[in-house]
């Protein structure tokens, strides 16, 4: 009888666990404002993970799903097994599928993980930009959270590394409070089938070892390990976003200028305080370069460097006046260039400036021409290295790249500054210097000019 009762008692635990373990899933898409009426995006591996996923969604009602999976081919017949595992689930749920074949794609035997999840998310990208499904659905869970937060710990990625995986606006993870003892059971008790991946069992990639080698032993001793690092990672987020909002209050007194093309932080501000790189990381958190390179930033104004450059994936910095300046990589402003005659009629913008010859700007960005350059063909390009302008009636020379550092012209902008030519001659650096040749005194009384306005700042 006691046998019995025991056994009783745990069919109704197990039981009661998997449909609470429901319920809490319909909570959770409830916080993320997911409904059934919604096009979902289902990330499928064929792992017990996704499975259990795509499981919970039919259990709670959506009908709305297609299911994405990618092939690298990176464990040859395996990889196929499992791209013919999904397709086969797909057709017996009744479900669309996208597979998308990226066998080659990564060639490179470092950095696999990265590179893979580079490929997935781009293509992701494009069922969200065109507008077919409204979220994007990755089946990570409590146990890949902390794994994250002790890799980015080992890569000194900083706080925000320490946050963990986050939901995002489109792409999210209804999974997230759920660990992988839990979703194990659920699996095991709606009798669900799933592919192992080999390569989870090796330690060879960094998040691997993490998984069967450290957090195992570390359970020996902490047994909450993956619980307690997901919540302190929570709430280190928080304490990010709130130091993001106070240091955003604070932004106007350290930010010289601010547009989607250029920004300029003051360095000689930021100085001030005592922990002055940790604020410019803040303040630069959105453009992508990391700690390192803002301690660098700072020590190169201190010691009056000018001209030193930084990269990040979008952008480009380089310090100059005690200032620095962020510029956007993407202004599509290579090889642009442009050709007319002298005393045609032109107003146009150039993405980073504009020209006009019908309206005077100022004298300073204006290059005033005599009647006797009426017709001459005009060249209207971005500097060169190696180009010269004339600086004297003695045919004396002077490379552009020594005129900008002469003018303290911060190494970025030299590269959105118009240079006009006249018979394959740099007769103007608009806003810089006038060439000799021209041999004029620059006086506005003709009606021939040509004015140039910046439009970044």
């Amino acid at each position: 009888m006691g046998l019995c009762f025991f056994i009783l008692r745990n069919v109704v635990v197990f039981f009661t666990f998997a449909a609470s373990m429901l319920d809490q899933f319909k909570q959770e898409l409830s916080k993320l404002n997911i409904h059934p009426s919604n096009s979902l995006g289902v990330a499928i591996s064929g792992g017990i993970d996704s499975i259990v996923l795509l499981h919970l969604l039919l259990k709670s009602g959506f009908q709305k799903i297609l299911l994405l999976h990618v092939n690298y081919g990176l464990r040859n017949e395996e990889s196929n097994e499992d791209e013919k595992f999904v397709a086969n689930l797909a057709k017996d749920n009744n479900i669309n599928i996208e597979i998308l074949n990226a066998k080659n794609q990564i060639t490179s035997k470092t950095g696999i993980q990265e590179k893979a999840r580079e490929i997935r998310y781009q293509w992701f990208n494009i069922f969200i930009k065109n507008g077919k499904i409204d979220f994007i659905l990755t089946a990570h869970q409590q146990d890949d959270f902390a794994e994250t937060v002790l890799l980015n710990l080992f890569r000194k990625t900083g706080i925000k590394g320490l946050t963990g995986i986050h939901q995002q606006t489109i792409l999210l993870r209804p999974l997230l409070s759920f660990s992988r003892n839990e979703i194990e059971h659920y699996a095991l008790k709606h009798n669900l089938k799933w592919r192992t991946d080999s390569s989870n069992l090796k330690s060879d990639y960094a998040r691997n070892f993490i998984r069967n080698e450290i957090i195992p032993n570390a359970q020996l001793k902490f047994p909450n390990i993956i619980q307690n690092v997901s919540e302190t990672a929570q709430q280190l987020g928080q304490e990010h976003e709130l130091l993001k909002e106070l240091i955003e209050k604070q932004s106007n007194d350290l930010i010289i200028k601010k547009n989607q093309h250029i920004s300029i932080f003051s360095l000689t501000k930021i100085r001030l305080y005592s922990q002055a790189a940790l604020l410019l990381h803040y303040l630069l958190s959105d453009y992508g370069f990391n700690y390192v390179q803002t301690e660098e930033m700072l020590l190169s104004s201190i010691q009056s460097e000018s001209g030193k450059k930084w990269e990040s994936k979008l952008y480009n910095a380089c310090t100059s006046h005690d200032n620095l300046w962020v510029l956007n990589k993407s202004l599509p402003v290579s090889g642009l260039s442009k050709k007319w005659h002298i005393g045609d009629s032109i107003e146009e913008d150039f993405v980073v400036f504009s020209v006009s010859t019908k309206n005077q700007i100022n004298e300073e960005n204006t290059l005033f021409l005599d009647s006797s350059y009426h017709g001459k063909e005009i060249e209207m390009r971005f500097w060169k290295l190696g180009d010269k302008i004339l600086i004297s009636q003695q045919k004396q020379s002077k490379k552009l790249s020594d005129l900008f550092t002469e003018n303290k012209i911060p190494i970025l902008l030299r590269e959105l500054i118009p240079v006009f030519l006249i018979d394959n001659q740099i007769v103007w650096v608009a806003g810089v210097r006038v060439s000799s040749l021209l041999n004029n005194q620059q006086v506005p009384h003709t009606n021939l000019f040509i004015s140039v306005k910046a439009l970044l700042l």
